[in-house]
């Protein structure tokens, strides 16, 4: 029973002592950074060891140094131009999951819009030709159906030979 209680105060001794000095801790030096801010920045890196994830969606272990990367340098006040320019010189443009909107990355974003507007003009040029032929007009397509007796008896009357 004496050993019961000696364990007992010295837990709760342990314990007060961490409560204690958990609440008389400085504030943190550095200023909170709000979540959605933080998301938007750090959404805009891929992760390097996933395929298609962002370095939020990932849980990989150098994600997770990107992730408190970009929380400490919005904590320090940087802007997003100087963590992506930090990026950028670190990893190269791959660590961006959209490309650049400048220079070559600027082509991944016009290819496609060039592409559909050259496929639409090609679509439209085939409509208007097909549009343009005249059909054939009705009385010259009529058919006399005693040349289709005619012809009939032709090949009834010879099976084997062409007409």
């Amino acid at each position: 029973m004496l050993l019961f209680l000696r364990s007992l105060l010295i837990g709760l001794v342990f314990c007060s002592a961490l409560c204690f000095s958990q609440g008389n801790s400085e504030p943190s030096s550095t200023p909170a950074v709000p979540e959605e801010k933080y998301r938007e920045v750090a959404g805009k890196y891929r992760c390097p060891t996933c395929t298609g994830l962002s370095v939020l969606e990932s849980d990989a272990p150098f994600s997770v140094q990107i992730q408190t990367r970009v929380r400490k340098m919005l904590a320090e006040g940087k802007s997003d131009q100087e963590i992506e320019t930090f990026f950028l010189s670190k990893y190269g443009p791959w660590i961006l999951r959209s490309p650049p909107k400048k220079g070559f990355g600027l082509m991944a974003w016009l290819l496609p819009l060039f592409f559909l507007v050259v496929g639409l003009g090609f679509l439209l040029v085939v409509l208007l030709q097909k549009g343009s032929k005249s059909l054939p007009s009705a009385s010259s397509s009529r058919v006399d159906p005693a040349d289709i007796l005619q012809e009939f008896d032709k090949l009834v009357k010879n099976p084997g030979a062409d007409s």
